[in-house]
């Protein structure tokens, strides 16, 4: 369907103006009009046909960005949060994310709001449990086990008892599943690993090893007959920086033999863990040369989901270390993830990382910064002419970069 370029620019600039108009309502505590805009907004992209999908993915992250930017600015309120108009915007945020294809977008969402229940003076019992058993609901549809066993556990914690459910019940049946797959000698170590990730993922206690202690005490009475020994070994496990390179060999072993059984899901957790270690007992460079080294190995076995979870891993490492404003690292980190993902059939990691490229690739603020974010938009164009039609002024502001890299 050919459309002239004068439709094509007003309907982006009445999509910029429902935008603004979108942001202002939510600053002024009307997530009702707010909600409704951007519900509409988002079923005019949809039914627009001469929009091609990943123009229409980029106007609906806009959209996204404009809910997200607002909840940020609730949270990091100087005066307590206002927990009402928080819940209520997050309420209808949830319900605009449920109408899009994208669980992991909605995960990640939910598990910011959970960090904030997690450190809440007063948590809820009875409230923390509803929200996230409903939310493990949707995790099992998605037949994402490990987070829905993390989920389970990490209530089991919050709550000091077990909340008996079936859903607890089929996580840990699903867990022992999983360790019956392995030798004797890595079962207890594979327990161990996986819940000092849930402490260390959600940021609960400073001492992991002290959070699997008090997780091994409350499932103590729950616990099924075929994991109550491997439960019982791992209270013999002491992980410390002496006998740290003798468990790196163990975790290293477990990550090819988890890729081999085809339970490659699981060797995240054991990346985490390594670097977490890593970076405490050695140095963060020691801790991100070694865990670089698996994003090879993975690649050239064709799990590009766990690669494309190595990268989002790091990023969240770098942003945390670097202020805000231009930032090289981040930025040749994505870039090194398009490298990795342009050779590949499926698009959508090249997509997503290049999605991650363009949100940090921010003003260039000196001369150097200046030639690396013209080197950076060559790479882009690239990546876009090799797999995508560009529209025209994607083309010409990729052009003018060219000329000034050159």
């Amino acid at each position: 369907m050919k459309v002239s370029i004068d439709v094509k620019n007003q309907f982006l600039k009445d999509f910029q103006d429902k935008i603004l108009q979108g942001r202002q309502l939510l600053q002024k505590a009307n997530h009702q009009w707010a909600s409704r805009l951007f519900n509409n907004l988002y079923f005019e992209i949809e039914k627009t046909d001469w929009i091609l999908p990943q123009k229409k993915r980029q106007l609906i992250m806009v959209i996204t960005n404009s809910w997200w930017i607002y909840l940020n600015s609730l949270t990091k309120q100087k005066a307590s949060i206002d927990f009402i108009r928080l819940i209520d915007a997050y309420k209808r945020f949830f319900s605009f994310l449920s109408q899009l294809d994208e669980f992991d977008l909605f995960n990640n969402f939910w598990t910011e709001l959970l960090k904030i229940f997690i450190k809440a003076d007063n948590l809820n019992v009875e409230g923390i449990t509803k929200f996230i058993n409903s939310f493990c609901l949707k995790v099992k549809d998605q037949e994402n086990y490990l987070t829905l066993i993390e989920l389970q556990i990490l209530l089991a914690y919050l709550r000091k008892t077990v909340f008996p459910s079936e859903l607890f019940n089929f996580s840990l049946k699903f867990l022992g599943e999983i360790v019956y797959k392995l030798e004797p000698s890595k079962k207890a170590l594979l327990l161990f690993v996986f819940l000092e990730n849930i402490n260390i993922k959600n940021q609960i206690i400073e001492d992991s090893q002290e959070f699997v202690q008090s997780v091994n005490k409350i499932l103590a009475n729950r616990i099924p007959p075929f994991l109550r020994e491997d439960f019982s070994d791992m209270r013999k496990i002491t992980v410390n920086k002496l006998n740290f390179k003798y468990t790196l060999s163990d975790l290293e072993e477990l990550i090819y033999y988890l890729n081999n059984i085809g339970e490659f899901s699981w060797i995240i957790i054991i990346i985490r863990y390594i670097f977490a270690k890593l970076n405490e007992f050695e140095n963060f460079q020691v801790a991100l040369n070694y865990i670089r080294k698996f994003i090879d190995f993975l690649i050239s076995r064709n799990r590009f989901a766990i690669v494309y979870e190595i990268y989002d891993f790091l990023e969240d490492i770098f942003m945390y270390k670097t202020e805000l404003g231009y930032d090289d690292a981040l930025i040749e980190l994505w870039v090194d993830a398009c490298k990795k993902f342009v050779d590949i059939k499926d698009e959508k990691y090249l997509l997503l990382s290049m999605e991650k490229l363009n949100n940090h690739l921010r003003n260039p603020q000196s001369p150097i910064q200046l030639y690396h974010y013209f080197y950076t938009c060559n790479y882009i164009w690239q990546f876009k002419s090799r797999f995508f039609t560009l529209e025209s002024d994607d083309f010409w502001k990729m052009l003018f970069y060219r000329a000034f890299y050159e």
